[in-house]
């Protein structure tokens, strides 16, 4: 009975050796692979090379969305031009609704505070006070909450010069005594009626001499304030230190500013002639 059950356990070892894959075989690997390694790594490394994957996919997809050109092998993909310029539309419409934001509510802001001056009376030292938080919201609301530097002036005829009204952005003594020609940029202006801007005053020849400033202010943008008969009566001055700073929307919420200015300034300032 022991040689029996001998020779059958022989047997049984021989037919395992047999159905075992050779070694030398490529699928011994596989085989090795399957039946060696415990299932719960099996299962780990299936779910590291699916997010490896979806990894890789997800990239593919923003940088395809971000205009990357995207290639592998012999496939190119690259993102249609119209899809590029209506991402760039509404990069726009973006910007420009902050600026609205921005704008609307310095507005609501300082015609309550107008309401208030005009149902108490009208004195010009409480006017010169909201003009200076109108100057510091144009500040705010132009520079897009953005790191460059800006200025903001408002100038008035007094005599045969210009007078800083009131600033922010400068020193005390130039908002006390700073005047400017009747032919600067502000002197215009208030003569024409008509805004200006310019990218580089540095490069612009209609500023002779060229302006003074502690800082490098590069960008020029000048509104004109009038009246409710449309007589200009002021000239809403901002700076910024990037040139070609301002652009048509710049110009479009400054002009709103100098309406807003004009709402009580009109009242404490005459328009005199030029």
């Amino acid at each position: 009975m022991s040689d029996r059950w001998h020779g059958e356990l022989l047997c049984s070892f021989q037919l395992v050796e047999a159905a075992q894959p050779d070694k030398k075989d490529p699928w011994a690997l596989v085989y090795d692979l399957v039946f060696s390694v415990p299932h719960p790594l099996l299962v780990i490394v299936a779910c590291v090379a699916a997010m490896l994957v979806l990894a890789a996919m997800a990239t593919a997809v923003v940088r395809f969305w971000r205009g990357d050109r995207f290639e592998i092998g012999f496939i190119k993909v690259e993102r249609p031009e119209i899809i590029t310029e209506l991402q760039t539309s509404l990069e726009a419409i973006s910007k420009d609704d902050r600026l609205k934001k921005n704008v609307l509510w310095a507005f609501r802001e300082r015609l309550n505070e107008a309401s208030y001056i005009i149902n108490n009376g009208i004195e010009e030292p409480a006017v010169t006070s909201w003009c200076r938080g109108v100057l510091t919201d144009i500040i705010t609301a132009l520079s897009e909450g953005g790191h460059d530097r800006h200025r903001a002036s408002l100038w008035i005829r007094r005599g045969g010069s210009l007078r800083m009204y009131d600033g922010m952005g400068f020193r005390q003594e130039a908002v006390d005594f700073a005047t400017l020609p009747p032919v600067s940029i502000a002197g215009n202006v208030l003569k024409t009626g008509t805004s200006y801007n310019s990218a580089d005053v540095e490069a612009d020849a209609a500023f002779s001499p060229k302006p003074r400033s502690g800082q490098a202010y590069r960008s020029l943008l000048a509104v004109p304030v009038k009246n409710p008969l449309g007589a200009t009566i002021a000239a809403l001055c901002v700076d910024a230190e990037a040139p070609g700073y301002f652009d048509s929307d710049h110009e479009f919420f400054a002009n709103c500013f100098a309406d807003l200015i004009a709402l009580l300034v009109a009242q404490v300032v005459a328009g005199d002639p030029a």
